[in-house]
């Protein structure tokens, strides 16, 4: 049925007059734009045009009575439309708000090619006979400020309503996915499940087949699919989006029928949006699965911990980029069992991969995979070093120098280890500071668990001596550990010992156990110093200040402060009472010592110099190992790469082997030692990466699988 042309004269609304009354239903087509409607009736054939505002709503409503109107079709126009169709529909008359997708398609397949807005609302009209489409409900299902289902309502606000109720609707359609190819058509407020429902339709205006990409005409069908997008304050948000079915007319495309994209909206069968799936997955990014399902509960976009650990498998990786300056170290899936291998970019400080394992050939291959790496940097494992000389031989390789000072300290704790009566004799030595005498940590006491203690160590030198005795009969260290049974770790520890290690005792090994009396040793101090020596009297002083532990406590206490001073009385020869004082500092330990003598200078207490002063003179050997250590710290924390050729002889000319076995390995190493000493390149950044890998590991309780580790890890990083 072809549609009555329209005649270009002017509309009568232009030149005063009235819709005639007619005794047949009419039809009626509205064109809808900012500033006016124009109005076609059909089969009459009549036009009207009045302004998009109150005033000439008011008017064209009131035209309207007394005309039988069988249906008004209006096209989706941004919000631009629901004035007018409100209005309408409050005084009676039924309105359906069409996609505009529909309207066009019915011109084109009618041949109405040309574009006016007469023409457009007289095709409307033709719509609306031709196929009858079903009314639009606003007044009662979506709450657009007109509820009362009078006109009057409309007249009495005016354009004020109208006015705030288009300001609402252009806030919403602001709100939306996207509002280059969505259309606002109304919403539903469900207070009781804190959900918001709205009405969308598409309006893209150009449709392509997903297969061959070629532009689609003819429409098939439309369909509505249900969306979750992202909760509008505290209430969840639910999209019903109308999209269309099309043809495709292309002979050798294999897809006939297809589903309209909008791909910045949604993915195809998705079932949330594309802005509110990036949400989730940042959360599963950040927090993992259970973290992330109960966050997103709090968000109101709740979803499963097994959907939070989709969304991120999900997730593509980053094209990995060849560094210039690659870092290189070792983590622990589960210690001491299984290790992998992480290499990050010390330019960027960004991790690009963790490998599987830390064997030498994985290595190798990725630097063959990704050429032009030209420094690499590096712990002392000789394993990396032989990766990294097969796979990139024309790298600088470098040498960490926080690794070189750990095993510096590695060595030198163990020599003061083998030295422990030493280490006892300066912890128990006075040192006399502003005028007070110190008191040293308390000795052990000769008792049941002492004995034990000593019985013990009994059997640990009896199985020292077996094992070196059976090491030079020729003996292998796995026979040596199965025939005395013990590890083969400990027997390794034996031989590395040219001296029998004495074992520390649990109070000495820097983790100094509270007392109950600690917070009374102030009061005590000064009472002792201004001349209160009676310890029972002591004793009831700080019972009445809350202290609940025992008599004999306060008596050993008081017994050392008695001690420290006759031993400084005696030694100085002179009866001056001076004052005691109590650092109450930890024992001193071979780790202690260890990283007293390799703190800077400039950061040791008095005390400290005083005891690295008192070890150096207790030993040679302690004297030497502090000296090598002091200035191999020093040429490492100065980068001064020309003393390190003199330390190394110095080094191998000492009488401690673990020394000359330390200077042996630099010798090895030495490219990679000597270019620590000249570049800025280090290891930190890779140590840092490793302790954020550690946190994500233990957030997931150690159960991740390797690639979802790998990708929450890199895609965070």
């Amino acid at each position: 049925m072809e549609p009555e042309r329209v005649q270009s004269s002017i509309p009568s609304s232009q030149t005063g007059g009235e819709v005639v009354k007619q005794s047949q239903a009419q039809w009626v087509g509205i064109d809808v734009s900012k500033a006016k409607l124009d109005i076609y009736l059909r089969p009459s054939g009549e036009q009207l045009q009045v302004a998009n505002q109150a005033d000439g709503i008011a008017e064209l409503v009131e035209r309207f009575q007394g005309v039988e109107i069988q249906q008004v079709i209006v096209e989706s126009t941004g919000g631009l439309e629901l004035d007018v169709a409100t209005a309408l529909q409050a005084a009676g008359i039924g309105v359906s708000i069409i996609n505009p997708r529909q309207g066009r398609d019915f011109a084109s397949s009618s041949g109405k090619l040309a574009k006016t807005d007469q023409i457009d609302a007289a095709v409307l009209a033709h719509f609306g006979e031709a196929l009858r489409p079903p009314m639009t409900v606003l007044a009662s299902k979506c709450n657009f400020a007109f509820r009362s289902g009078s006109w009057q309502l409309l007249v009495i606000f005016g354009k004020m309503k109208i006015e705030r109720f288009r300001k609402i609707v252009e806030l919403l359609s602001l709100l939306l996915p996207n509002q280059d190819h969505l259309q606002l058509q109304g919403y539903e407020l469900d207070q009781n499940d804190r959900q918001i429902r709205v009405s969308v339709e598409s309006i893209q205006k150009t449709i392509r087949c997903p297969v061959c990409d070629q532009v689609a005409h003819r429409v098939h069908s439309h369909y509505e699919r249900t969306l979750a997008d992202l909760p509008w304050a505290d209430y969840q948000l639910i999209i019903q989006l109308t999209v269309g079915k099309f043809f495709c007319d292309q002979e050798t495309c294999k897809r006939k029928i297809f589903t309209e994209r909008i791909a910045e909206v949604m993915a195809p069968w998705a079932r949330r949006t594309q802005r509110l799936s990036a949400q989730l997955s940042a959360i599963a990014l950040r927090s993992g699965g259970v973290g992330g399902a109960k966050l997103s509960q709090t968000l109101h976009c709740g979803v499963s911990r097994n959907t939070m650990l989709s969304l991120i498998q999900q997730q593509s990786l980053p094209e990995i980029t060849t560094p210039r300056i690659l870092g290189v170290d070792d983590f622990a899936f589960r210690r001491g069992q299984r290790y992998g291998t992480i290499l990050v970019d010390l330019e960027d400080h960004r991790p690009i991969v963790l490998l599987p394992d830390r064997e030498a050939e994985t290595l190798e291959k990725w630097l063959e995979e990704h050429p032009g790496v030209e420094v690499l940097s590096r712990d002392r494992s000789k394993t990396y070093k032989q990766g990294m000389t097969k796979g990139a031989p024309e790298a600088t390789q470098v040498a960490d120098r926080f690794h070189l000072l750990k095993n510096l300290a590695e060595v030198l704790e163990r020599i003061l280890a083998m030295h422990t009566q030493q280490l006892k004799a300066v912890e128990t030595a006075q040192v006399l500071v502003s005028d007070a005498i110190v008191i040293a940590p308390v000795a052990l006491r000769s008792n049941p668990a002492q004995e034990r203690s000593e019985k013990r160590r009994e059997r640990r030198l009896a199985n020292y001596e077996q094992v070196h005795e059976l090491r030079r009969q020729g003996w292998e260290i796995l026979e040596i550990a199965r025939h005395l049974g013990m590890g083969k770790r400990t027997v390794y520890r034996y031989l590395s010992h040219p001296k029998f290690p004495e074992w520390q005792a649990r109070h000495d090994r820097g983790q100094s156990k509270r007392s109950q009396l600690d917070i009374y040793k102030p009061y005590l101090l000064e009472q002792w110093n201004q001349g209160q020596r009676n310890t029972k009297l002591l004793f009831e002083a700080i019972q009445q200040q809350g202290y609940r532990g025992s008599y004999q406590t306060v008596a050993r206490y008081t017994r050392r402060l008695r001690q420290a001073q006759r031993q400084h009385h005696s030694s100085l020869g002179v009866q001056q009472q001076l004052p005691v004082s109590d650092l109450q500092q930890p024992p001193l330990t071979a780790r202690r010592a260890t990283w007293m003598v390799m703190r800077r200078a400039d950061q040791r207490t008095a005390v400290e110099r005083l005891l690295i002063a008192d070890l150096k003179q207790q030993h040679p050997d302690l004297a030497a190992a502090i000296e090598l250590t002091q200035s191999f710290t020093k040429l490492v924390r100065e980068q001064l790469p020309q003393q390190l050729d003199v330390w190394l002889e110095q080094a191998m000319s000492s009488s401690m082997g673990l020394f000359q076995r330390f200077a042996q390995g630099l010798k090895e190493d030495y490219a990679a030692v000597k270019a620590s000493l000249v570049t800025w390149v280090s290891n930190g950044p890779v140590e840092g990466q490793i302790n954020r890998l550690k946190l994500l590991k233990r957030q997931m309780y150690g159960r991740a699988s390797f690639d979802l580790l790998s990708r929450r890890f890199i895609l965070t990083g």
